[in-house]
Order: C-alpha cells, then structure tokens, then sequence
C-alpha cells in the first residue's frame, strides 16, 4: 500500500467516525490487523491503516440501502391503483402501512399525489367574503384567557368561518376580505396575511385561548425546545374541542394557500398529525424530566433497548396529579399518563407490559 504522509490525509466525516466505532463495537473483527486493533481517535480525527476499509464497507451498505429504498418506491409506485387510501385509519390495512413509511417514499412520488388531492377537492368560482375582526376589542382584554371563545380574533374567526360549509373553505387563493374594525384598513392582502399571524400569536400565547401550553423544558428553565408548544389537555369542553377543529381548518387554508402558520408544535405532535408513532426522543425534545424518570425506570427494569412510546391517541387523562392555572383556565385534577410498552424476554416481561408515568 502506498504511503502518503498523514497531514494531507483529509479528515473523514465525525458521522462516518461514528459509524465507524458504532460497527467496531457490534463486530469487534473488524478494523483488526493480526494481534493489532485499530481505532479511531474520534476527538483528533485521526485515520488508522483500515480506515480507508471500513469506509468502503459502510458506504457499500449505505448504496445496498438506496438500492432497497428505490425497489420499494418502484413496488409501491406499480400497487398504487390497487390500493384504497381512503382505509389508513384501518389497522394493519395496507393503507395504513403505507402511511406509517411515508417517510420511505420518494418526494417525486409523493408529491403528484398529494397536487392531485388538492386539485381534486378544490373548490372552484367561491365568492370572496369579508370577515370584520375587532382587532381593538381583543386587545382590550388580552389579559384574560377567553377559554369560551368570544373575543380574540381567534375566537371572532371562528365564530365566523367554522359554521360555514368546509367546500366554501376549500377554495383556493385568498380566502376572504379581512376588515380589521378601527383601524380604517383596506385588505389588498395585507391585513389578510395578519390575521393569520395574529391568529398564531393568541394561539402560543399565555393567556391567550387555552388550547396549547409551553412545553415543560420551558417551565423547568431547560435550554432545548423551550418556543415549543404542546396541546392542552384541560382543553375539553365543547367549545374547546370546536376550536382545535377549526385549528385544522386554519391548517388546510393554509396548505391550499402556501400561507404561513407559525404554530411552534413539536415533533410529538407533528408525527401523530401524520401517522408516524413518537419515540422517547421525541418526548425528549420538549420534556427532559420525564424522559429522564422513564429512562431511569426502564433502566432500572433492565430496559434500555426496548422501550417505546406508544402514539399520543393512547394518553389519557387521569386524577393523579392536579394543575390549575387561573391565568390559562385549567381545570384541577387533569394529568397526562404515558404509558410505556416495554417487553424483555431476559427479564420475563411479555409483550404488552406497561410502565404508567403520570405527568
């Protein structure tokens, strides 16, 4: 092997490092050269004689990966017109096992798709109309949380727009004329696009409607994720429940439209909203405490490798620990439960045992 000297050796990549050391430690054969075994000083970046190797190997796996992922979008492409999507929510169906490898089909397949559904749906030669918004009645009494919807523009939106026909709402471009009631506007798209915003900012705000919460890595002063925003489980009255629906509908306007919502929701919401499962990571991201109590309690069953979240669709609402917050209007005595499924067949578990965690 020719010789070159190390200081024109270009460093590899610290993910193709890792990769490295994570399939050394799975296989301790390889990188080994007779009695001597190489490493990787990850932390100085420094190449070993099997190096070069190694990355061969793993960049072969990444191609036979590719290849796999190509053959599955082909497959997948030919079985479409055999498949009724419409069944997603069905278990086992292979509409819902399409959707939970959404992640797997190729945007170029996917994308045409999803045009046509829009297009499809579209509602076409829908009269614009005008919505009027007392941007200064809401204003005056941003101070209190209007849980019953009556005077956020938020709330004035949807006393408005929610009881009309969901095809009306399915027209495309701008929706309807925004007249923000003494401010003397003209809606040539301006006040339109801020109502969207404004609608945004009640909706992440404290105390503003009462349908999401901060996440608690805010409330716990954790520098990660604290601009993120979960759902808020005391939110359960009927108007409430009507709200986060037309929460949806702002959704669909807004996909149809290519307007912009800025509502800072979280991966663990995001994936259920597309039929992927969360993960710990996830719950991580936004609630370090409670991951960091279910670690120590899986790893203290001996769990550390099999434990999953189970979807947001099976958290309840308990009686174990109350919040209130007069500010936001929650009701005492709700609680989240994340339950857990663990299995471990070294341990005795069977499939289906649950770890509880009341939040």
């Amino acid at each position: 092997r020719n010789r070159v000297d190390s200081s024109e050796i270009k460093p590899p990549h610290p993910l193709l490092l890792e990769l490295i050391k994570e399939r050394r430690r799975s296989n301790p054969r390889v990188g080994a050269v007779g009695a001597h075994t190489c490493t990787v000083d990850v932390e100085n970046q420094v190449a070993d004689d099997d190096l070069e190797q190694d990355l061969e190997i793993i960049l072969e796996d990444i191609a036979q990966r590719y290849d796999m992922l190509r053959a599955l979008n082909s497959s997948v492409y030919d079985a479409l017109g055999l498949l009724d999507l419409s069944a997603w929510r069905a278990p086992n169906s292979p509409a819902a096992c399409l959707s939970e490898c959404c992640s797997l089909i190729f945007e170029k397949f996917k994308m045409p798709m999803w045009n046509d559904a829009l297009s499809v749906t579209r509602t076409e030669e829908v009269h614009r109309f005008e919505v009027i918004l007392d941007f200064g009645k809401a204003m005056s009494k941003r101070s209190q949380a209007d849980i019953h919807g009556r005077h956020t523009v938020f709330a004035q939106a949807f006393r408005v727009l929610h009881q009309m026909s969901p095809k009306v709402l399915r027209a495309h471009g701008k929706l309807y004329r925004a007249t923000l009631r003494g401010m003397g506007s003209h809606d040539d798209g301006g006040p339109y696009r801020q109502t969207f915003s404004q609608y945004c900012t009640e909706l992440l705000s404290i105390p503003g409607v009462g349908l999401f919460l901060p996440c608690s890595n805010r409330a716990a002063q954790i520098h990660v994720n604290q601009d993120r925003w979960l759902p808020n489980p005391a939110a359960i009255s009927a108007v409430q429940i009507s709200m986060f629906e037309f929460v949806g509908k702002l959704m669909g306007i807004a996909i149809r439209n290519r307007e912009y919502l800025d509502l800072r929701l979280p991966s663990l919401v995001w994936k259920t909203l597309v039929n992927q499962k969360p993960t710990l990571d996830d719950l991580r991201a936004v609630d370090l405490l409670t991951f960091t109590s279910i670690s120590s309690s899986a790893q203290a069953f001996g769990l550390t490798d099999n434990v999953t979240l189970d979807p947001l669709d099976s958290l309840e609402v308990g009686e174990t620990v109350s919040v209130s917050d007069d500010n936001i209007g929650l009701d005492s005595g709700n609680s989240l439960v994340f339950t857990v499924s663990v299995s471990d067949d070294n341990i005795g578990l069977d499939s289906g045992n649950s770890l509880v965690f009341t939040v």
